[in-house]
């Protein structure tokens, strides 16, 4: 009995080691990848988030959860104010060239540990979640992506698994505790993409009314389970991004329709200096 006991211990503490063995495996693997970025006379991954804006006043954090105003341009530009979400938190706790020289490799990191947790909750073998969470940190397309500046698709991404990963486990036998947390995965994966997080929330809903379809019996139950845990992950997702919500719907949807071909002279016109800014 002592035997076996002992057995089933260690082939625990194994399978509860895989995670470690996939931090030191991606860890190491990006920080080759992203040697030249630790060079303290170099900062890289900035082509879309520049030294300069970050270093600026205007940019400066926790000030700019209140309001941003870009001053580098003519007469300055405003910009939505910042979002308490993971990258933001980063930048207030870190310096601008710090945060550019790990930003990429730890959104990288955290996106391949997200897909193990995702595999592991779909009880897939452990190396398997070991190799699925390596395929998902260094994915090239992401990669390139976070070189670029935009390391927030990544994280978003990230979020997504974690919503779907909230959904299917059985750590958690109350559904709705599950719908909260998806949801507030959701709503972060808004956060820190933007149009691109909204994106990932529809695959995030689609796979919440297929769990919910294939999970019971009759064609009403099933209807019914998608209706309310579907509703509670929306307004999860709303209530913890509703300030990103608000600045989506102000920069990206009003005024959308009206940007049809059939605009008389004076539409154009009005529209001609936010269109070309």
């Amino acid at each position: 009995m002592s035997d076996n006991s002992n057995a089933a211990g260690a082939k625990t503490g194994w399978r509860a080691a895989h995670w470690l063995l996939l931090l030191v495996l991606l860890g190491g693997a990006l920080a080759v990848l992203c040697h030249d970025g630790f060079k303290p006379y170099q900062v890289m991954w900035c082509n879309d988030s520049s030294l300069g804006a970050f270093k600026a006043s205007s940019a400066r954090l926790p000030d700019a959860y209140t309001g941003y105003w870009i001053d580098g341009n003519w007469i300055g530009t405003k910009v939505p104010a910042a979002s308490p979400d993971l990258t933001n938190l980063l930048v207030t706790f870190t310096s601008p060239e710090l945060y550019l020289k790990v930003f990429a490799p730890l959104s990288m990191l955290l996106m391949g540990f997200c897909a193990w947790v995702l595999f592991r909750q779909l009880k897939f073998a452990p190396m398997v979640c070991v190799a699925g969470g390596l395929a998902a940190g260094l994915n090239m397309h992401c990669f390139s992506n976070g070189c670029w500046g935009t390391g927030q698709w990544n994280i978003a991404i990230a979020m997504v698994f974690l919503a779907v990963a909230a959904l299917v486990t059985e750590s958690i036998r109350q559904t709705w505790i599950k719908a909260i947390l998806a949801g507030l995965a959701v709503g972060m994966s808004v956060m820190e993409g933007y149009d691109s997080g909204a994106i990932l929330s529809v695959y995030a809903g689609i796979f919440t009314v297929f769990l919910c379809w294939i999970t019971e019996s009759t064609v009403p139950k099933k209807m019914i389970k998608s209706g309310w845990v579907g509703a509670l992950v929306l307004a999860s997702s709303i209530l913890i991004s509703c300030s990103i919500l608000y600045t989506l719907t102000g920069t990206q949807v009003s005024g959308v329709a009206g940007m049809g071909l059939r605009q008389t002279a004076e539409e154009k016109q009005r529209r001609w200096p936010e269109a070309t800014m």
